[in-house]
């Protein structure tokens, strides 16, 4: 067996904290205009398809063309909606199907986000090649799209993000035949710089969780709570907690909320 590379020489690790970094941009970058990074790569594809491509898409063909999980386009533009950035209305051809369209104000809103977004790719390319020229010059580069430009940030290193925990709801999937109701909670871990970039992360994350089983899978039922850790996590760290109000007693409560009798726990 060969040695272990040096952490500075895995690219598995320098691709992982480029695409962090990249991400920690984005949502600076996207903050300002109140936007989440999936959110303006919906808006801007619902743009896109609308206003180049001549198109009145519905939600299923804005998922296949940002590559995003059904599902979560589908919360993401309803949120959309509720901005004023998008309308969403019956196809008249296919009861089941909901076309989307971008609104005046999402239109400007997504020039604007885009233009702001190639700049911030730009930048950071560019201080990153001037970090790796021993005079401090700019090499020349070929122009980066923003597709490829998570991927070309591999030495980027990652600062100023926090550790999150993220719960997120999800209903267990029955196979056919089975009765009954499951529903389950899990705590992940995130490196993020806010509870926004946490949770969009958690839920990209719990959408494929709950689709692993392909014949009968989970369903993500949109609850997301982040925490935001005070430290590293290790020993002892405190990692989630979540205060509620109650007017029940200690005992009801805990019997209400945590032990009803049909809870599976320590399972690994």
């Amino acid at each position: 067996m060969g040695e272990a590379l040096e952490p500075r020489e895995s690219p598995g690790l320098r691709l992982w904290r480029a695409t962090l970094s990249w991400q920690r941009q984005m949502t600076l970058t996207l903050k300002p205009l109140g936007l989440t990074h999936v959110q303006f790569v919906l808006v801007a594809s619902t743009w896109w398809l609308n206003h180049v491509a001549g198109e009145s898409p519905t939600q299923r063909r804005i998922a296949d063309h940002a590559n995003t999980d059904p599902m979560m386009t589908s919360q993401v533009l309803r949120t959309l909606t509720a901005k004023g950035l998008l309308s969403r209305t019956p196809d008249p051809t296919d009861s089941r199907a909901v076309l989307v369209e971008v609104t005046p104000t999402g239109a400007a809103l997504a020039k604007r986000a885009v233009k702001l977004v190639e700049e911030a790719d730009k930048t950071l390319l560019q201080n990153r090649a001037r970090r790796q020229r021993p005079d401090g010059r700019t090499p020349r580069t070929k122009p980066v799209s923003h597709a490829r430009a998570g991927k070309l940030l591999a030495m980027t290193d990652l600062a100023g993000a926090d550790w999150f925990a993220v719960r997120c709801v999800f209903r267990l999937g029955r196979p056919a035949g089975v009765d009954g109701k499951g529903y389950e909670e899990r705590i992940t871990l995130w490196r993020a710089d806010s509870f926004d970039h946490a949770i969009e992360r958690a839920e990209a994350e719990a959408l494929e969780y709950a689709s692993m089983v392909a014949d009968s899978p989970d369903e993500y039922l949109g609850l997301a709570q982040a925490y935001r850790l005070a430290d590293v996590p290790g020993d002892g760290a405190e990692v989630f907690s979540l205060i509620r109000e109650s007017k029940h007693r200690p005992q009801t409560y805990v019997d209400r909320f945590f032990d009803t009798g049909t809870e599976r726990q320590g399972f690994s």
